[in-house]
């Protein structure tokens, strides 16, 4: 009796559980046995219950139970882990390097957690790879293999004329086809830096050994594209013998001495800020930043056909290899071009990264210029179209005369003449605009802009002279008013001519009628009445007769 009291104090029956009267779990379990080496194990037991908690390393997420206990089946007396120790898993995290040039969405810090997806895209270039991934316990689905191809599009052109175009990752060549033309060359010397304008698009000869890759059957460009990826692109295989190659010009036709250009490396899409280049002696060149001005910057703006500058400070890279042309560049503010300012001599402490710039003052949409011309009356017609001047083509209609456009740029009645021999350049071609209007309008602004289907054709720039002598026109109801006043003015005269001149008739009339009655002579020398003098002798003496009428 004693031993079962001792037996029923010093133990104690809890569901599963039983502690003997030592202070230690009387129900016990094996070591718990773990799927990896990197879980830690922590012996959390007491007098009550054994137990353990798993854990993983920094940075690794867990499924599974992490706290498990020592339980023994009441009925087969066995004893387990609850829950099983070896469902417990450690996922390891994946790490991330930077994406040069690039950008890693939903990531913050070199390394990802298990499951956890990650995108790329690229800020430059072009992006090799998956754009997106997903981290599975230490490794990415699929392989990382992303990076940025900052070269994507550029072009290069072979000693012997050939264009290289980078694509894929890799150089190749253009199949030269009858698409190959004027238009794509254009835009390959203006990408490489050189002319805005080519002298040919050419065709050079290969025997299709070597394997050379080529990339595109055919390459369709507008002109006006400031990359040859930005033109049409045709895959296929090359069936011709020969390559796509330019011959650009060695110096800039469409540029006179003195001319401006505004270069922005960061944005060619804005052509009315970036570095000033100028033209002079045949070869494009900058200009050294020393005394550089808002005022100077204005000069260059106009010049340029803006308005004025906005900002003198910006920062659009450096014409590397290129010379130095200007320094001290010193502007009134009123000169014409910027030759006509004062400049001093190019100094040593001048370097490539101190280029002066400029941001101009964009024109409205659609404004008109004429340009390269002798002075701002004759030259080009071109139209702002939100970003760059483009070439107007000779397409009128809509009741859109030459005149209407003189009227506009040179002044009413200005109109001289119009041709389209390309005398003063064919600048950039563009989409086609035309002025819609019904023949009443008194200026062509009031005239609706339309966006017509096609391009400008190089073969067809307007060139107009509005040099004519100006006709001074005056509003209709100002001119009504001026000759009304007139009128006025004659009519008052008239009346106050006519008025003095009957006076003195009048005056001289009583005198000479007054002389006359005075002087009647007397009968049989007797004073007699004095009779006034008839009609017919009135007359008489205004005809400077001195005798009498007698009846």
């Amino acid at each position: 009796m004693a031993d079962l009291l001792r037996f029923m104090f010093g133990c104690v029956y809890l569901g599963f559980f039983v502690i003997n009267s030592r202070g230690e779990p009387s129900v016990r379990c094996s070591d718990p046995v773990v799927n990896s080496s990197v879980i830690n194990v922590v012996d959390l037991s007491d007098s009550e219950t054994q137990r353990f908690h798993l854990t993983c390393p920094p940075g690794y997420t867990s499924t599974g139970g992490s706290i498990i206990v020592c339980v023994q089946d009441g009925a087969s007396k066995e004893t387990t882990w609850q829950p099983d120790p070896s469902r417990f898993t450690c996922h390891a995290p994946c790490s991330l390097e930077n994406l040069a040039d690039g950008v890693k969405s939903s990531h913050e810090g070199p390394m990802v957690e298990h499951r956890q997806r990650v995108k790329f895209s690229c800020e430059k270039g072009l992006l090799f790879g998956p754009s997106q991934a997903l981290c599975n316990n230490g490794t990415w689905l699929p392989p990382l293999a992303q990076y940025c191809d900052v070269k994507h599009g550029k072009v290069s052109v072979k000693h012997d004329g050939r264009v290289l175009v980078r694509y894929d990752g890799a150089e190749g060549s253009i199949c030269s086809t009858k698409e190959w033309d004027i238009h794509n060359a254009n835009v390959v010397c203006r990408q490489l830096g050189r002319s805005p304008y080519a002298l040919s698009a050419t065709s050079v000869p290969h025997s299709n050994e070597g394997g050379e890759l080529v990339h595109f059957e055919s390459v369709r460009c507008n002109g006006y594209e400031t990359q040859l990826i930005d033109c049409g692109l045709f895959f296929s295989s090359c069936k011709t013998k020969a390559y796509a190659g330019v011959v650009c010009l060695d110096g800039d036709e469409s540029a006179s001495e003195g001319s401006l250009r505004l270069v922005n490396q960061k944005n060619r899409s804005d052509p009315a800020r970036g570095r000033v280049e100028i033209y002079l002696k045949k070869k494009w060149g900058s200009i050294c930043r020393n005394d550089w001005s808002v005022g100077d910057g204005d000069v260059a703006c106009r010049q340029l056909g803006y308005e004025k500058a906005v900002n003198v400070e910006g920062d659009y890279g450096s014409l590397l290899g290129g010379p130095i042309h200007l320094d001290h560049v010193r502007c009134e503010g009123n000169e014409k071009e910027l030759m006509d300012c004062k400049r001093g001599s190019v100094s040593d402490n001048c370097e490539f990264n101190f280029d002066a710039s400029v941001d101009c003052k964009l024109p409205e949409k659609f404004s008109l210029r004429l340009i390269n011309g002798t002075n701002y009356r004759v030259g080009r017609v071109e139209i702002f179209d939100g970003a760059h001047w483009r070439t107007m083509s000779d397409t009128f209609e809509n009741s859109v005369t030459p005149e209407l456009l003189c009227d506009k740029l040179g002044g009413k009645g200005s109109y001289s003449s119009h041709n389209t021999d390309g005398d003063f350049g064919y600048g950039l071609v563009a989409p086609k605009y035309s002025f819609d209007c019904n023949g009443e309008e008194g200026d062509i602004t009031e005239c609706e802009v339309m966006d017509m289907e096609g391009q400008v054709d190089n073969e067809d720039p307007v060139n107009l002279y509005c040099d004519k002598e100006e006709v001074v026109t005056m509003n209709p109801q100002l001119i009504m008013l001026v000759s009304f006043s007139c009128a006025v003015v004659i009519v008052a005269c008239a009346y106050v001519i006519r008025t003095r001149h009957h006076r003195k008739r009048v005056f001289r009339r009583k005198s000479y009628i007054s002389d006359r009655y005075d002087n009647i002579a007397t009968i049989d020398g007797r004073d007699e009445e004095k009779v006034p003098m008839d009609t017919k002798e009135e007359f008489r003496g205004q005809l400077g007769s001195d005798s009498v009428f007698k009846e």
